[in-house]
């Protein structure tokens, strides 16, 4: 019975430890500093900073992982969106 209560112990003290050890952007809400954009054909990519249009690409805004949807048969090559947010004076994505 001992040897359950240290292990239940340190198992508690371990999940703990790796709530504190969450990176602080990994816990990030709210809207991003910047996005960029980019995509096949493109020459550039887009630079959105507008904050009205940051709110859609807050954190779980336009991802809803309670309601998956089908891959498509031909995803094409497809967008890239980088979500850039300040992290202790420093702008990371």
């Amino acid at each position: 019975m001992l040897v359950c209560s240290i292990i239940y112990r340190l198992v508690l003290v371990a999940m703990a430890l790796a709530v504190l050890w969450v990176p602080l952007p990994a816990a990030a809400k709210g809207p991003p500093s910047k996005v960029t954009v980019r995509g096949p054909g493109w020459a550039d990519e887009i630079e959105i900073s507008d904050p009205e249009v940051l709110e859609a690409f807050s954190f779980f805004q336009f991802e809803d992982i309670n309601f998956p949807v089908e891959a498509p048969a031909d995803a094409g090559e497809g967008y890239v969106i980088t979500r850039h947010i300040i992290d202790l004076d420093k702008m990371v994505a």
